[in-house]
């Protein structure tokens, strides 16, 4: 880790060394002093190499980034890579929180889950080692055009916009988890600029077997098994409206199921166009 770090670089590589620790019982020890950075990089020793020192010892790591980087971005992209050169790991964001993003997919392919804030929301499996074959991952986040959208009479600016309100799951009056149906509904005003190309919704988090409706009419099943955590955790849903929505008010509706103690939305839906580069 460079002596220089910021924020989001230092928290990486905190992070990094804590997680190992949860999955093996070794602490690996984090280097930040030049001089000793100087003598690991010039040894054989297997290295995991974050941020901006990893941009000093390899350029051409951030080199890599640049190519899938969005140009002119209506809102910020990032970019990372994580490659492996021999015995060093390079582990790269295109900009300081970005260097967290590299660290947090390599936990990813290691296992390691994070559902809800604090410890009680993480999943890290036990590993009595932990390796790394092939890598050469590069990634880049979506350009996002911006798409007007107007809720309830209110406009609600860029792209990313929630057309749910509630984003938590649903309780029963009586302070019980809800088992049953349960439904969201919501109204979107779209201009005809704004439905000429591909719009798409993203759920980020639903919890139970759910159908959309766009202007009453189905639009898309998402199935999910009965027990959430018998899903491999892939709670993810895009839906290509494509078509679907039309020029003024559209009404959009979700309804699903709910067979056990989490239910609804736990993050709040958006729609988006993608940019065509």
């Amino acid at each position: 880790m460079s002596p220089i770090a910021e924020k989001w670089e230092q928290k990486a590589a905190e992070d990094l060394v804590h997680f190992i620790e949860l999955m093996t019982d070794v602490k690996i020890p984090v280097i930040g002093k030049q001089d000793a950075i100087d003598a690991a990089l010039e040894s054989n020793t297997p290295l995991l190499i974050i941020g901006r020192e990893a941009i000093n010892a390899n350029l051409n790591v951030f080199k890599t980034i640049e190519k899938v980087l969005k140009k002119n971005p209506q809102l910020q992209t990032d970019g990372v890579v994580l490659i492996r050169k021999g015995n060093h790991i390079y582990l790269v964001g295109s900009n300081d929180r970005s260097h967290y993003y590299a660290v947090v997919e390599l936990l990813r392919r290691w296992g390691c889950r994070w559902y809800m804030p604090t410890g009680f929301g993480e999943c890290i499996p036990d590993q009595e080692e932990l390796s790394i074959g092939n890598l050469s991952h590069v990634y880049s986040s979506m350009s996002v055009t911006q798409i007007n959208i107007r809720i309830s009479g209110r406009s609600m600016g860029n792209a990313a916009h929630r057309f749910i309100r509630a984003a938590h799951g649903i309780r029963h009056s009586n302070r019980k988890s809800f088992i049953g149906d349960l439904w969201y509904r919501n109204e979107v005003e779209l201009n005809p600029e704004e439905i000429q190309s591909a719009v798409h919704i993203r759920f980020p988090s639903l919890f139970n077997e759910c159908w959309l409706y766009v202007n009453g009419e189905e639009v898309a099943h998402h199935k999910q098994g009965q027990l959430w955590w018998l899903n491999d955790y892939r709670f993810e849903w895009d839906v290509d409206l494509t078509d679907k929505l039309e020029a003024g008010r559209n009404i959009l509706t979700l309804h699903c199921n709910c067979e056990h103690h989490l239910g609804g939305m736990f993050r709040r839906p958006f729609l988006y166009r993608k940019t065509v580069m």
